[in-house]
């Protein structure tokens, strides 16, 4: 089942501010180029987008690899700096063809890094270089 068109996320949950943000469909997702969605309310200069991309990777011995990735940027507008980008990436690479690799383990390795950021202090130890 596809994403819907507009995605409507609230980080609340995971330690960010408890307000949704509308992530509304510029390009549809597509086998080549993966989809794209932006905040409306956000100044083409200072965008927040949130795309998602799929692509087939082939190893050295041969295994081909499905990547999935999902992708949020936000550009901030540095009254020092100018305008930068800050990004957040997830990345699930599993070997196509192993029957041991499911959509359950994989959705309790992404419950684990999510559980992981969550545990008191985690998020702001890695953002200081921590480990």
């Amino acid at each position: 089942m596809p994403l819907s068109d507009n995605l409507t996320l609230n980080p609340g949950s995971y330690g960010g501010t408890a307000a949704d943000k509308i992530y509304n469909l510029i390009f549809p997702a597509s086998p080549t180029s993966g989809s794209l969605r932006r905040v409306a309310a956000t100044a083409l200069t200072a965008p927040e987008t949130h795309t998602v991309n799929h692509r087939v990777l082939t190893k050295s011995d041969g295994i081909k690899v499905n990547q999935h990735q999902i992708r949020v940027d936000e550009t901030v507008l540095s009254t020092l700096a100018g305008a930068q980008k800050i990004e957040a990436w997830m990345v699930i690479k599993a070997p196509q063809g192993v029957s041991e690799i499911t959509a359950a383990k994989v959705k309790d390795l992404v419950g684990r890094m999510f559980a992981t950021w969550m545990v008191a202090g985690a998020a702001d130890a890695i953002l200081a270089g921590e480990s």
